[in-house]
């Protein structure tokens, strides 16, 4: 019989607390590999540079995310993302929308993003900056936007506030993020 092991993680936080190869449902838990494990136990991975999080991959409820990076490390084609026009049919999607008449911006999440942020309070306290640039130019930026989670996932929509009216009715933006779930839409109303 193969041994399984476990790292159990503070539900409201995700703080990593516990290694074990004994299943505890006392809290919650992630089943990590014997490879994994290793390194936890060695301590050539500590315990406080992980957390856990809602996984948007659809295999598990949770992954493991290290905490810091390292500029090294930094890849710009896989961490910073540009918005799709299209509207997405994925299931876990994070939407920006341009109202152009109003000159405002919104956030919404797909219903089953929402419900899976909501199964823990790791992202009731947490922003998303969003980047306005010149239409596919990352590097003129126009306006920033900070998406609070903590509202977006107690409506509907949220209003993105303190932005630039003139910006947001524009036709000719971009809009760019650090990459934190797969599935990213920009509708432009």
């Amino acid at each position: 019989m193969e041994t399984k092991f476990y790292l159990n993680f503070k539900e409201d936080t995700g703080q990593l607390w516990k290694l074990t190869n004994v299943l505890d449902t006392s809290t919650p838990y992630l089943e990590i590999d014997k490879e994994t494990m290793i390194e936890f136990a060695e301590e050539r991975k500590l315990l406080n540079d992980y957390i856990a999080v809602p996984s948007t991959s659809g295999d598990s409820k949770f992954e493991l995310k290290f905490k810091h990076y390292s500029i090294d490390a930094f890849d710009v084609d896989r961490s910073i993302h540009k918005f799709s026009k299209k509207i997405s049919e994925d299931r876990l999607v994070f939407n920006i929308i341009q109202n152009i008449d109003k000159g405002i911006w919104y956030a919404s999440l797909s219903p089953d993003l929402k419900d899976l942020l909501s199964s823990t309070a790791y992202y009731k306290d947490k922003n998303h900056m969003i980047f306005v640039t010149d239409q596919d130019d990352p590097n003129i930026l126009l306006d920033t936007l900070l998406v609070s989670f903590n509202e977006l996932l107690a409506n509907d929509r949220s209003i993105v506030k303190n932005t630039n009216k003139k910006i947001a009715q524009r036709h000719d933006v971009s809009v760019y993020c650090g990459k934190v779930f797969e599935n990213y839409s920009h509708i432009v109303e």
